[in-house]
């Protein structure tokens, strides 16, 4: 069963989650060096499996878990209207149903 991250009071994340994320930066990293440099494939491929390596232990630690989905955002009326705001609810009694 997943950790429950509701009290981290944002979009944080787990330490396991980020370690997850760093390895598959440091596989991205690693791969970007061997094309600017070379290209040196084997390095390129190592870089590969270590960005898979890093997809594995984010399966294992449930990176996913981590997501915290923010409620439904309420548009003021002065905002109504406006360009980039269609995803928004503008009347709060939307809520209730």
């Amino acid at each position: 069963m997943a950790e429950d991250t509701s009290e981290l009071g944002g979009h944080k994340g787990r330490p396991k989650s980020w370690l997850a994320v760093a390895a598959m930066m440091l596989g991205f990293l690693i791969s970007g060096i061997s094309l600017t440099i070379g290209p040196l494939w084997p390095m390129f491929w190592a870089g590969g499996v270590v960005i898979a390596l890093g997809g594995l232990i984010g399966a294992a630690v449930g990176i996913t878990d981590d997501t915290v989905e923010d409620g439904p955002r309420i548009l003021p009326p002065e905002l109504d209207g406006r360009p980039g705001f269609g995803d928004v609810i503008r009347d709060p009694q939307e809520l209730s149903q």
